[in-house]
């Protein structure tokens, strides 16, 4: 089974009975791709970049940590914007839906950004590898992967409130809006929107920020010459060194360091 890929290109990652896993990267200034369908069921993890997916008469945004899974022969559009987007896609044998994707038999399933960041930094990582424990990593993050996105399929729908808080984190993220300020901006009762962020999301309110920032960080970092000491204030840390503690931790990295890797 090869990886059915309408627009980029695809490396093979990892060939197995079941599914094949492929990085994916489709390039900047990507054209619209209107309705079409694939022969197999698949599931995308964005890894950087952002574009939408439009299906039965819903559209859904798409980010870094996000995540889709669509069956076989469901018809889909895309929409992109100005930056390539990055990720990993796992296309289904005929029969594999049903063994590891159980919860997600009732039609396709859409989560918002950064629902699977830890997902997405230990893909990113092992896509990269070329050590004789990168196939055997990456088989055990596919299955991890399938498994979240399955428990996904059996959780009622994101309420519209919450993507519209997680929305205005991503807009305004450089401000640190509080829970309860967040909560009467959209007229939720604070314990219920926080409850929402771990039911639906796996995280808090300010993990979720945190991971917002840190993708701003990211991109920054990536595309732009600005000193580090700026993108830190940009994207909302109070300095350099908190900036740079808090990308440490969450990519055992640090930002410039980061930086001189992509520069490569």
């Amino acid at each position: 089974m090869t990886p059915a890929v309408s627009l980029g290109r695809a490396r093979q990652l990892l060939d197995r009975a079941d599914y094949v896993v492929s990085e994916v990267s489709i390039p900047a200034g990507s054209r619209e791709l209107g309705p079409h369908r694939h022969d197999h069921a698949q599931i995308y993890l964005v890894l950087e970049g952002e574009y939408s997916e439009s299906a039965r008469g819903d559209a859904h945004p798409l980010g870094p940590g996000s995540v889709l899974f669509r069956p076989a022969g469901e018809v889909h559009s895309n929409a992109f914007g100005g930056a390539e987007v990055h990720g990993i896609l796992v296309e289904l044998a005929d029969e594999a839906p049903a063994a590891l994707v159980p919860g997600a038999s009732g039609g396709p399933v859409y989560r918002a950004n950064h629902s699977l960041d830890p997902l997405r930094v230990a893909f990113a990582r092992e896509a990269g590898r070329h050590d004789s424990e990168s196939t055997s990593a990456l088989a055990g993050l596919t299955l991890w992967l399938t498994a979240e996105v399955s428990r996904f399929g059996r959780r009622p729908d994101v309420p519209p409130w919450l993507r519209e808080a997680t929305a205005l984190l991503r807009r305004r993220s450089s401000e640190g809006l509080r829970l309860s300020r967040l909560a009467g901006l959209i007229g939720v009762a604070p314990v219920r929107l926080a409850a929402a962020f771990r039911r639906h999301l796996g995280c808090s309110a300010g993990e979720y920020l945190l991971r917002v920032r840190l993708s701003r960080a990211r991109r920054l970092l990536r595309d732009s010459e600005a000193p580090i000491a700026t993108i830190a204030a940009e994207c909302g840390f109070f300095d350099q060194a908190h900036f740079s503690r808090a990308f440490r931790k969450a990519h055992a990295t640090t930002p410039g360091r980061y930086r001189r890797a992509r520069a490569d």
